[in-house]
C-alpha cells in the first residue's frame, strides 16, 4: 500500500474519531442539560420526591452512555494506532536511508504529520482520563534539549506550510537534564504550539524558554511561553473559557466553551504538574500562553546555544542503531498485522539480527517448536489467540525450544501502570505502539544475552579477519569445501560492503586450481566485479553455492 494511501485513510479515520468524539459529548450535554431541569421541580415534598427518582434515573442513563462513549473512543483510538504506527515506522526507517535532500523534506513532513495525530489521540485518550480521575505524571531524568528540539521541528512543517516564521528563544545556561514527566512536557509545548499556528494566518510564533532558580534548593522553576501575531482572542471569550481555571468544571465542556481540545489538556495536565495555562490576548492582535513549573536539577551542564539545540536535525534516536550488532541473535516478531510486521523487519535487521516474522498466536507456537530463539515481540490483539493467551501457552509447553526466551509484549494501550500490568501477566517488557526505532533498540540491547551484542567496527573486522583468514588457508588445488568457504567469506563481505575483501578472495579464486564446474561462474564473477556490477556478483556466489551444496 502506498504511504500516501495510509496517511490519508489514517486521516479520514481520525476525522472519524473526532466526530465520534464530539457526538459523545453532545449526548453528554445533553443528559447535563436534563438534570438542570429536574432541580427546578424540588418545589415540595412529592416533588423532590419524584424529582430525586427521576434524577438517579437520569444519572444512570447519563453513566452508562459515558461509559460508552469512553470505551467506544479507546476502541477506535486502538484502531487508529495500528496504521499510524506503520506510518510512522516507515517514515522513520526512510529518513535514516535517504540522501536526496528534497525527499528527506517530504518524509520530514509525513512523519511530523504523523507526529500531529499521535498528539491529537493522546489528547482525546487524556480527556477521558482527566473525566476518570485517572491521569498521572510519571516523573523520571530527561533532557530539555530533546524536548524542544522535537516539539519545534514536529511543528516547523506546519509553519512553513503556512509560512509563518516559527523562531526559538532559549536561555543557554538552561540546564541540560531535569527531572519531570518528559512525555507530558513534549505534548504540553506541542498543544501551544499547534495552537498558536492554527490561528496565526500569517506572521510569526515565538517559543520561549527561561528559568529562574528556587534558592537553597537544587531545582529550578522552568518557564515556557508560546507567542503569536495571529486573530487573538476576544475578551468576552476568553473569560468563558479561561474563567474557571483551577474550577472542577468537566474538561469536556471547556473543550466546548471555546479553549479547545488541546488547550484543554494542557491546562489539566499543568494543574497535575503543579501549575496552571495562563495567557494575555488581544483581539486581532495576538495571543500568548505560557506555564511555570518547578523541576528539579540533574545535570548542571547547560544545553548551550539554540543553534546547538537544533542542530541535530537526526536525533540521537535515530542514531542508536549504530552502537551496536548482533548477527548471532534470533528473534522473533509475531503480529497478524503484516504492516507492523514490515516495520519490525526493517528496524531490525539494520542490527545484523536474524529475525523470523509470524502472523499468528498459533504460527508462533509451531515456531518455537522447531528453532530457539533469544527474544521475542509478541502483538496483543490478534484473532483466535490474542497475545496472553500465546503466552500461557508458550510457558506451559513442554517442547518450546524458547522456553527462556524474554518475551516484550506489543500493545496500542497507553494507560498508566502499563508496564506493571504486563510483567504481572508474565511478560519481560512491553513496547507501545506506534513503534519507535530507539525504543526497539533499547529494548534489544537490554534482553539478548550480553554476549550476543557486537561493537559494529568489531564486526567488520572480524568479517575482513575471516576473509583474509580463508585466502591464508587456501592451497593450490581446490576442493569443492574449499570454494565453498571461500564463497561464504565473499558474501559475507559483501553483505557489509567490504568490496576490497571480496575482490580479493573472487581473485585468489581465480588464480588457483577449481573444480571445472565452478570455472565460468568464477570468472562471471570477477568480470562482474570489475564493472563494479555487484548484483550480477552476488547472483554468481548464490549459483555456485547451491551448486557445492547439492
Amino acid at each position: 500500500m502506498k504511504i500516501e494511501y495510509v496517511v490519508v485513510w489514517v486521516s479520514c479515520l481520525a476525522v472519524a474519531f473526532l466526530i465520534a468524539a464530539i457526538v459523545g459529548l453532545l449526548m453528554d450535554l445533553h443528559s447535563r442539560k436534563r438534570l438542570r431541569e429536574y432541580e427546578k421541580q424540588l418545589g415540595d415534598e412529592d416533588a423532590r420526591k419524584k424529582a430525586y427518582e427521576q434524577l438517579e434515573e437520569a444519572c444512570k442513563i447519563a453513566e452508562h452512555k459515558n461509559a460508552l462513549k469512553s470505551a467506544f473512543l479507546n476502541s477506535l483510538a486502538a484502531q487508529v494506532r495500528t496504521p499510524l504506527s506503520t506510518i510512522l515506522g516507515m517514515g522513520e526507517l526512510l529518513l535514516t536511508k535517504e540522501q536526496n535532500e528534497e525527499h528527506r523534506e517530504y518524509m520530514e513532513n509525513i512523519f511530523s504529520a504523523g507526529k500531529i495525530i499521535e498528539s491529537l489521540l493522546h489528547d482525546l485518550s487524556d480527556l477521558t482520563k482527566i473525566e476518570k480521575g485517572t491521569l498521572y505524571i510519571e516523573e523520571a531524568a530527561y533532557s530539555i534539549a530533546d524536548v524542544i528540539r522535537e516539539t519545534f521541528l514536529l511543528t516547523k512543517a506546519s509553519a512553513m506550510g503556512k509560512r509563518i516564521d516559527l523562531q526559538l528563544e532559549l536561555d543557554e545556561t538552561l540546564p541540560s537534564i531535569l527531572r519531570g514527566d518528559a512525555k507530558r512536557m513534549k505534548q504540553v509545548i506541542l498543544n501551544l504550539l499547534a495552537n498558536a499556528i492554527t490561528y496565526t494566518p500569517i506572521g510569526q510564533v515565538i517559543l520561549t524558554v527561561s528559568y529562574t532558580r528556587f534558592p537553597e534548593e537544587q531545582a529550578i522553576r522552568l518557564m515556557v511561553e508560546v507567542r503569536d501575531t495571529g486573530i487573538g482572542i476576544k475578551k468576552e471569550e476568553m473569560e468563558k473559557a479561561f474563567g474557571n481555571v483551577g474550577s472542577n468544571q468537566n474538561p469536556f465542556d471547556s473543550a466546548l466553551d471555546g479553549i479547545g481540545l488541546g488547550l484543554t489538556v494542557t491546562n489539566q495536565i499543568l494543574q497535575q504538574m503543579g501549575s496552571c495555562l495562563q495567557m494575555e490576548s488581544e483581539y486581532g492582535q495576538g495571543s500568548l500562553f505560557g506555564f511555570e513549573v518547578k523541576q528539579e536539577i540533574i545535570d548542571e551542564e547547560p544545553v548551550g546555544s539554540k543553534e546547538e539545540v537544533m542542530k541535530a536535525l537526526v536525533t540521537p534516536k535515530r542514531e542508536a542503531v549504530k552502537s551496536f550488532v548482533a548477527p548471532n541473535a534470533k528473534i522473533l516478531a509475531v503480529d497478524d498485522n503484516r504492516m507492523d510486521l514490515a516495520v519490525m523487519n526493517g528496524i531490525l535487521k539494520r542490527t545484523k539480527v536474524q529475525i523470523h516474522c509470524v502472523n499468528s498466536g498459533r504460527e508462533c507456537i509451531e515456531a518455537v517448536r522447531k528453532e530457539k530463539y533469544h527474544l521475542i515481540f509478541l502483538d496483543m490483539l490478534m484473532p483466535e489467540m490474542d497475545g496472553e493467551q500465546t503466552l500461557q501457552t508458550l510457558r506451559n509447553m513442554k517442547d518450546n525450544l524458547s522456553a527462556d526466551a524474554p518475551i516484550i509484549a506489543v500493545t496500542s494501550g497507553m494507560d498508566h501502570g502499563a508496564r506493571d500490568f504486563y510483567l504481572r501477566q508474565g511478560f519481560t517488557d512491553y513496547l507501545n505502539k506506534p513503534i519507535e526505532m530507539a525504543t526497539i533498540y533499547q529494548l534489544v540491547k537490554e534482553y539478548l544475552p550480553e554476549e550476543m551484542i557486537m561493537n559494529p567496527d568489531s564486526f567488520r573486522q572480524q568479517i575482513a579477519t575471516d576473509v583474509i583468514q580463508i585466502q591464508e588457508n587456501i592451497t593450490k588445488q581446490y576442493s569443492v569445501e574449499d570454494v565453498q568457504e571461500v564463497l561464504a567469506g565473499v558474501k559475507r563481505a559483501m553483505i557489509n560492503f567490504d568490496i576490497e575483501q571480496a575482490t580479493q578472495a573472487l581473485n585468489r579464486l581465480g588464480s588457483n586450481e577449481i573444480p571445472e564446474e565452478y570455472v565460468e561462474d568464477t570468472k562471471a564473477a570477477i568480470a562482474a566485479m570489475e564493472k563494479e556490477e555487484f548484483e550480477k556478483v552476488a547472483q554468481c556466489v548464490d549459483k555456485m553455492l547451491k551448486d557445492t551444496e547439492q
